[in-house]
């Protein structure tokens, strides 16, 4: 069941294809997934420039740790009133 969503963001992410040739509504799905600013921040750390800027790869991924970590309380919440 991962793979539904691990192997689709791998391609919109960059990892096989380069952002600047992805059409426009994949690049959308690019900025939304948190897969595509770490990559992005990997390869400024390489020396290479960043396609997002590193303001918006920081923000998106501080956005994406506040999303999981509400998700994943939530999930706690409702695993403790089970047991």
């Amino acid at each position: 069941p991962l793979n539904f969503f691990r192997i689709p963001l791998m391609f919109v992410s960059g990892l096989f294809i380069p952002l600047d040739t992805m059409p426009q509504a994949s690049l959308i799905l690019a900025f939304l997934s948190p897969l595509t600013h770490t990559l992005d921040l990997i390869r400024v750390g390489i020396g290479h420039a960043s396609f997002f800027g590193l303001n918006a790869n920081i923000g998106v991924l501080c956005f994406w740790i506040i999303v999981f970590l509400f998700v994943g309380q939530m999930f706690h919440k409702i695993i403790m009133k089970r047991e």
